[in-house]
């Protein structure tokens, strides 16, 4: 059993939706949000345009493959031939395989200078990324930490007011 860090239970339905206005504004065939977890591991909270129900449930130890490299590297990371990158994880080969994904690019998602995950795009052509989309891509990342943050924050803020008993302000 999966267990979502507090805050996080209601926004699988915003991170799907999230995912899916990424994929149709920059015409992509799968769009996710990976998150991390407080072990490091990255987890998807949010996916549009998959085939495999098993993307909706897979979780990376240490972040490995392209969420990895985007957080790593703290930037935009396009690949051009996912079907010859030896990096990713062999589950996310596999899946990437069987619904043809030739183009990918992740961009972190980043808060008050933490990185919270990754938002990914894939196409299943090969395609050049212009950076009018690159752009808007990062744009939208922006967006998904500003969800994901406040979500977590209102979280704290019903822990403590729950912490301090009724009739105590929290502090």
């Amino acid at each position: 059993m999966q267990v979502r860090p507090a805050g996080e239970a209601a926004l699988g339905p915003i991170l799907d939706a999230l995912a899916e206005t990424a994929g149709a504004l920059l015409e992509a065939d799968r769009a996710s949000i990976s998150l991390l977890d407080p072990e490091g591991n990255a987890r998807i909270g949010g996916i549009w345009g998959a085939v495999a129900a098993e993307w909706r449930s897979l979780t990376t130890p240490g972040a490995r493959g392209l969420v990895g490299r985007v957080i790593d590297a703290a930037d935009t990371i396009v690949i051009d031939r996912l079907d010859e990158d030896e990096t990713l994880a062999e589950n996310h080969r596999r899946l990437i395989a069987l619904e043809d994904g030739r183009t990918a690019l992740g961009t972190p998602l980043v808060s008050a200078g933490q990185t919270l995950g990754a938002l990914v795009l894939v196409w299943k052509s090969n395609r050049a990324i212009g950076p009018a989309e690159r752009r808007l891509v990062e744009t939208l990342a922006q967006h998904a930490a500003t969800v994901v943050e406040n979500a977590r924050a209102g979280a704290r803020a019903h822990a403590a007011r729950a912490d301090a008993g009724p009739g105590r302000p929290p502090g």
